[in-house]
Protein backbone atom coordinates (compact mmCIF):
# COMPACT_ATOMS: atom_id res chain seq x y z
CA UNK A 1 0.00 0.00 0.00
CA UNK A 2 2.96 2.13 1.01
CA UNK A 3 4.67 1.82 -2.51
CA UNK A 4 1.10 2.32 -4.25
CA UNK A 5 1.14 5.61 -2.42
CA UNK A 6 4.27 6.33 -3.11
CA UNK A 7 4.19 5.59 -7.16
CA UNK A 8 0.72 7.75 -6.56
CA UNK A 9 2.67 11.31 -5.16
CA UNK A 10 5.85 10.87 -7.89
CA UNK A 11 3.97 10.21 -10.49
CA UNK A 12 1.80 14.10 -9.39
CA UNK A 13 4.92 15.43 -8.16
CA UNK A 14 7.20 14.63 -11.34
CA UNK A 15 4.63 15.03 -13.97
CA UNK A 16 5.46 17.67 -16.67
CA UNK A 17 2.61 20.16 -17.09
CA UNK A 18 -0.05 18.85 -19.42
CA UNK A 19 -0.08 21.34 -22.92
CA UNK A 20 -3.64 22.70 -21.98
CA UNK A 21 -2.44 24.17 -18.99
CA UNK A 22 -1.15 27.56 -19.32
CA UNK A 23 1.55 29.47 -17.15
CA UNK A 24 2.50 32.36 -15.95
CA UNK A 25 4.84 32.78 -18.90
CA UNK A 26 2.35 31.97 -21.73
CA UNK A 27 -0.27 34.47 -20.37
CA UNK A 28 2.68 37.12 -20.62
CA UNK A 29 3.85 35.95 -23.99
CA UNK A 30 0.19 36.40 -25.44
CA UNK A 31 -0.60 39.62 -23.80
CA UNK A 32 2.97 40.73 -25.48
CA UNK A 33 1.85 38.97 -28.95
CA UNK A 34 -1.74 41.33 -28.27
CA UNK A 35 0.27 44.46 -27.68
CA UNK A 36 2.32 44.24 -30.96
CA UNK A 37 -1.03 42.85 -33.27
CA UNK A 38 -2.69 46.26 -31.69
CA UNK A 39 0.37 48.21 -32.25
CA UNK A 40 0.66 47.22 -36.47
CA UNK A 41 -2.96 47.55 -36.26
CA UNK A 42 -2.64 51.57 -35.56
CA UNK A 43 0.57 51.66 -37.72
CA UNK A 44 -1.63 50.32 -40.26
CA UNK A 45 -4.52 52.62 -40.24
CA UNK A 46 -2.33 55.39 -39.82
CA UNK A 47 -0.37 54.67 -43.46
CA UNK A 48 -4.17 54.46 -44.59
CA UNK A 49 -4.85 57.19 -43.60
CA UNK A 50 -1.69 58.81 -44.95
CA UNK A 51 -2.26 56.90 -48.09
CA UNK A 52 -5.39 58.84 -48.85
CA UNK A 53 -4.04 62.39 -47.86
CA UNK A 54 -1.61 61.47 -50.63
CA UNK A 55 -4.50 60.37 -52.95
CA UNK A 56 -6.34 63.74 -52.53
CA UNK A 57 -3.48 65.77 -52.69
CA UNK A 58 -2.79 63.95 -56.11
CA UNK A 59 -6.40 64.66 -57.46
CA UNK A 60 -6.03 68.37 -56.37
CA UNK A 61 -2.42 68.74 -58.51
CA UNK A 62 -4.14 67.19 -61.36
CA UNK A 63 -7.03 69.17 -61.15
CA UNK A 64 -4.69 72.19 -61.19
CA UNK A 65 -2.55 71.06 -63.73
CA UNK A 66 -5.89 70.61 -66.10
CA UNK A 67 -7.24 74.27 -64.77
CA UNK A 68 -3.60 75.71 -65.86
CA UNK A 69 -3.18 73.65 -69.20
CA UNK A 70 -7.05 75.23 -70.27
CA UNK A 71 -5.40 79.25 -69.09
CA UNK A 72 -2.93 78.47 -71.03
CA UNK A 73 -4.83 77.07 -74.43
CA UNK A 74 -6.70 80.37 -73.68
CA UNK A 75 -4.07 82.13 -73.81
CA UNK A 76 -2.57 80.87 -76.75
CA UNK A 77 -5.36 81.08 -78.74
CA UNK A 78 -5.62 84.69 -77.79
CA UNK A 79 -2.28 85.60 -78.57
CA UNK A 80 -2.97 84.24 -82.17
CA UNK A 81 -6.65 85.91 -82.55
CA UNK A 82 -4.58 88.86 -81.95
CA UNK A 83 -1.60 88.48 -84.34
CA UNK A 84 -4.76 88.20 -86.68
CA UNK A 85 -6.09 91.55 -86.45
CA UNK A 86 -2.91 93.06 -86.19
CA UNK A 87 -2.63 91.59 -89.50
CA UNK A 88 -6.07 92.25 -91.09
CA UNK A 89 -5.50 95.92 -89.25
CA UNK A 90 -2.54 96.33 -92.19
CA UNK A 91 -4.87 95.85 -94.66
CA UNK A 92 -7.39 98.43 -93.50
CA UNK A 93 -7.56 101.83 -94.75
CA UNK A 94 -6.62 104.45 -92.09
CA UNK A 95 -9.13 107.15 -91.83
CA UNK A 96 -7.70 110.83 -90.36
CA UNK A 97 -9.42 113.81 -90.80
CA UNK A 98 -11.78 112.50 -93.08
CA UNK A 99 -9.58 111.55 -95.56
CA UNK A 100 -8.03 107.88 -96.14
CA UNK A 101 -4.50 107.15 -95.14
CA UNK A 102 -2.48 104.23 -96.86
Amino acid sequence: MRTISLLFVSVFLFCPAVPGQTTPTDSNTLRAILDEVHKLRQDLQATSATVQRAQILLYRLRIQTDVVAQAAQRREDARVMLAQMKSSREHWPTIKNGRRIR
